[in-house]
């Protein structure tokens, strides 16, 4: 894993209202690796299919366009491992490019109610999961290793911690060239705390600022997120959430959003997508335009891929 994040480039951001706020922005660009291993997915899933023994069944949660489930399928394709996703409310529709791509390369795909997947997909562990697992994929002679959606369990949170130990042996984060701050987006958070593990003490990364991508939680301040990020990397000033740029929840947009998001593939040649970092560059934006991040700032911006969900805006 770690051969793959160092070959991940940080690219210095040509964006004119970085440049007219005085701000200097990197980005890492996770978008660019083979479509097995884009975004932030890959290190979450890494230690997930490492050790499985060979007749294992790798079993997870997502919806329709899942970008957890698509990494999945591929990566399990690559390391040879049986995997199975279970879908929230989708039964007896046309599959989305998402899931033809994830059945293409070998997923089975079992949907379920989105009472029984609310119930079930939770990083919490319910003491029925497995077995109602069992029953809804009609596999009992095989052991089965269930990761909640989108990662969020304690093999996720370690491939996310050596994701950040290879951020820190970037060139720009050398010596007398610290970071203020690490933004990314946040979904389940783990990445987040990960990162801020891995981090740990090192003062070459001063914050790690997350931009949450579900709700409606306009207000700033408190969200239902800190409370599961604080158990896996405690109360610190190392890491914080920036929110109000959901757009009203998960996946939502607006029309100023979506020109926003075509405005900055014309300038910047970064094509984001709409889920997840183009919330993260809308906060970013707003917060260089009203002079929240500081003029001086030095800051290194996420991209954690995601690409392949921009075919669920079709016709918008």
């Amino acid at each position: 894993m770690s051969a793959v994040a160092d070959g991940v480039p940080c690219e210095l951001l040509n964006w004119s209202v970085a440049r007219a706020a005085g701000v200097e922005i990197f980005v890492r660009r996770d978008d660019l690796l083979p479509a097995w291993g884009q975004g932030n997915k890959f290190y979450k899933l890494y230690y997930n299919l490492q050790a499985l023994p060979s007749d294992a069944v790798c079993v997870s949660f997502g919806g329709p366009y899942s970008n957890h489930l698509h990494a999945l399928a591929l990566v399990a394709q690559k390391m040879c491992v049986h995997s199975v996703g279970i879908v929230r409310g989708y039964a007896g529709k046309s599959l989305t490019p998402t899931l033809a791509d994830a059945q293409a390369a070998g997923m089975q795909l079992v949907f379920v109610s989105r009472r029984d997947y609310a119930r079930y997909s939770a990083p919490q562990v319910d003491a029925g999961r497995h077995a109602w697992c069992q029953d809804k994929i009609g596999i009992r002679d095989r052991p089965l290793h269930i990761i909640p959606e989108g990662g969020a369990n304690a093999e996720g949170l370690c491939g996310a911690q050596v994701l950040a130990e290879r951020i820190l042996a970037q060139p720009i984060v050398g010596p007398g060239r610290a970071l203020h701050a690490l933004w990314l987006a946040v979904g389940t958070g783990t990445t987040l705390a990960g990162l801020v593990n891995g981090i740990g003490g090192d003062a070459r990364v001063q914050q790690v600022v997350g931009v949450p991508v579900i709700g409606p939680h306009p207000e700033q301040g408190y969200h239902p997120l800190s409370e599961s990020i604080k158990d896996r990397c405690g109360i610190n000033s190392r890491w914080r959430l920036e929110t109000g740029f959901s757009l009203g929840g998960y996946a939502k947009t607006t029309p100023e959003y979506l020109a926003f998001l075509q405005d900055f593939y014309r300038e910047t040649g970064v094509q984001l997508d709409h889920v997840y970092t183009g919330k993260l560059f809308w906060a970013l934006r707003s917060g260089l335009i009203s002079g929240s991040i500081e003029r001086g700032t030095r800051l290194l911006a996420m991209h954690t891929g995601g690409l392949q969900g921009l075919r669920g805006l079709q016709g918008q």
